[in-house]
C-alpha cells in the first residue's frame, strides 16, 4: 500500500536480496499510528473474478 509507512510508524522489516528478512526480537515490531490508520478506512476490495462463481460454486468460463 502506498500509505503503508505512514500507518507503520515503526515497522523493523527489511526487505534484503528480494526477500522480507526475519527480525531479531519477537513478533513483526510494527507500531500502528491510529490516527494515520484512520485516513484509510478499510474498502473491502473488488474482485470480478467472484462474478464468475455460479450459484452451485462452479465457476464460469465465459
Amino acid at each position: 500500500m502506498p500509505w503503508f509507512e505512514e500507518v507503520c510508524a515503526v515497522h523493523p522489516l527489511a526487505m534484503k536480496g528480494g526477500a522480507w528478512a526475519v527480525p531479531e526480537s519477537p513478533g513483526l515490531g510494527i507500531e500502528i499510528d491510529e490516527s494515520a490508520a484512520a485516513r484509510h478506512p478499510f474498502a473491502e476490495e473488488v474482485i470480478p473474478a467472484l462474478d464468475a462463481i455460479l450459484p452451485d460454486g462452479c465457476i464460469a468460463n465465459s
